[in-house]
């Protein structure tokens, strides 16, 4: 009975919440939000060549990585902190690395056009988050979002607004990649949300998911928005 309920631990985790269905939430105010100024493209398609893996399991997988990195952050009520194994490795020492692993994972599953850019965008994303857990004396989220002093919550607001500006970098794609592009991008503003708000593992899960939600959503218009902005000031530059 308990290797069956640390079986259900895991499952709730990683499908259900912080993960999984929790993430598919997010990721469709992501489509939302794009969607409403990016003309046809309400229907996504992923690239597909000869020999690649099925889009829909491509998409899978990408949220399974999302998934693991996500789980690994704070969320309140987190049905993984019950699991030994779990709480150990994923909520313990080793959370930072594996977000940030998970992450870089997920958004090399489809070949971005700028690879080299995008791998020192994460290179260098990885490395302040890690220096920021050395600084913190350890490499635990827990620990390291609850630093105290102003200097650190300086440096954690920094790396989340730096990952913010620089998303599209990291996880290249368009709406038209659909439910892949969507859930890297919340996966991403989930890290943010925790970077911004520390209190978040405090807070009530509906809450926690809502701040979540918000976050992503805002990043992905402020980056619609900016790239609308970019289109009219080179349409409005042309002869």
């Amino acid at each position: 009975m308990t290797a069956f309920l640390t079986l259900l631990e895991l499952v709730a985790g990683l499908v259900i919440y912080p993960g999984g269905l929790t993430l598919a939430v997010c990721a469709g105010g992501v489509l939302g939000v794009s969607r409403r100024s990016t003309p046809g493209a309400r229907r996504p398609r992923l690239p597909h060549r000869p020999g690649d893996a099925a889009p829909a399991r491509l998409t899978g997988v990408g949220f399974v990585l999302a998934g693991l990195a996500v789980v690994a952050l704070p969320w309140p009520d987190n049905p993984l902190a019950a699991v030994p194994g779990a709480s150990a490795v994923a909520l313990g020492s080793l959370g930072v690395p594996i977000t940030a692993a998970s992450l870089w994972a997920a958004d090399s599953l489809t070949e971005p056009p700028r690879a080299a850019v995008a791998a020192l965008t994460h290179a260098a994303w990885a490395v302040a988050l890690v220096g920021l857990g050395v600084w913190a004396g350890s490499a635990s989220w827990a620990v390291l979002l609850a630093a105290p002093g102003s200097a650190p919550a300086a440096v954690r607001v920094a790396i989340g607004v730096g990952a913010a500006a620089v998303l599209p970098r990291m996880a290249p794609g368009t709406v038209r990649d659909g439910w892949l592009w969507a859930g890297r991008w919340a996966a991403h503003s989930a890290v943010c949300t925790a970077l911004w708000v520390p209190a978040l593992g405090r807070l009530p899960p509906v809450v926690a998911v809502v701040a979540w939600l918000g976050v992503a959503a805002g990043i992905a218009a402020g980056h619609r928005v900016a790239a609308l902005l970019r289109g009219s000031r080179s349409g409005a530059e042309e002869p």
